[in-house]
């Protein structure tokens, strides 16, 4: 790829990059300011810690001045962009699997699984980035700075990529589409059962579709290139840029659809007009209308 490619992926990358650090640090700042507390918080702050964390590393490993002997550098930077990306995938992942809890297992508290997400979240996010440290896949990128190394074929580097990136996006990705779609069949049963109009379910459905989508739309065009190249041995110029921008821009998103939730909204609102809003009031009678409506079910 010619060098001024290489500058222009560079540039989209850090713009990204920086999009995603200005988001998750004024959604944590806002977060903390307005002492947001829901039983989704700390998920919350540990999936924005990550994406912010992704951001910084990324930035650091992408404009490092190295070479071809900065492999143990360039190792320890990627080790650390690694692990916060599938720290980051993880934790979007819990969202769903506590939704399921919450809605099809009836467990009001998620905070006490807390610890046990934590636990796997490090663990798994360990072994998936120490495997490349430790097999010297890192080194100079052959688009600037660090990331898989340069001395790798174009068809080996794209292996890679897709293993130890985009891999854990996919699974991530079906795992969430289907304990959302459990989810929601079992509210459709519910609400059957119930007699509950069918049509609350679509702000239900309309508030889960933004979480796979994010992963989706950031992932799947990176995963069509390096398949590409696998494939072919050619690269397309304009999908590369396009998946290394929406990769890295992936925190802002779930900045803006995690974190600024209706709760955060809300008491902002209240903050800036300095006079406190009634809460809406909910329609529903029982604790089924409650579940079905977006605010007081997922009230993130």
């Amino acid at each position: 790829m010619p060098e001024k490619s290489n500058t222009l992926n560079i540039t989209l990358m850090c713009i990204a990059c920086g999009l995603t650090i200005l988001g998750t640090t004024i959604t944590l700042f806002l977060i903390r300011w307005l002492k947001v507390k829901t039983k989704f918080s700390s998920y919350i702050n540990m999936l924005l810690c990550s994406d912010l964390v992704f951001a910084i590393m990324t930035i650091w490993s992408r404009t490092a001045k190295v070479n071809e002997d900065s492999q143990v550098y360039c190792s320890v930077l990627s080790f650390f962009v690694e692990f916060a990306s599938i720290m980051s995938f993880y934790w979007t992942l819990s969202f769903a699997i506590n939704t399921y809890l919450v809605v099809n297992l009836f467990k009001k508290d998620v905070e006490q699984y807390f610890t046990r997400h934590l636990i796997i979240a490090i663990t798994i996010s360990f072994i998936i980035s120490v495997i490349p440290t430790a097999s010297k896949i890192y080194g100079m990128s052959k688009y600037g700075g660090c990331g898989v190394n340069i001395k790798l074929n174009m068809q080996r580097s794209a292996l890679v990529t897709l293993a130890i990136q985009y891999f854990p996006l996919l699974i991530c990705l079906v795992l969430i589409f289907i304990f959302y779609g459990l989810v929601f069949r079992k509210l459709y049963q519910i609400a059957r059962a119930e007699h509950v109009q069918i049509s609350h379910l679509k702000g239900v459905l309309i508030q889960f579709l933004p979480y796979p989508l994010i992963l989706a739309i950031c992932g799947i065009p990176g995963m069509i290139g390096l398949i590409i190249e696998v494939s072919s041995e050619r690269s397309i110029r304009p999908l590369l840029l396009a998946s290394g921008f929406l990769y890295r821009i992936m925190g802002l998103f779930n900045a803006i659809v995690y974190g600024l939730h209706h709760e955060t909204k809300r008491k902002l609102r209240e903050k800036c007009v300095e006079r406190p809003k009634k809460a809406l009031t909910m329609i529903d009678s029982s604790e089924l209308e409650r579940t079905l409506t977006k605010e007081a079910y997922l009230d993130y």
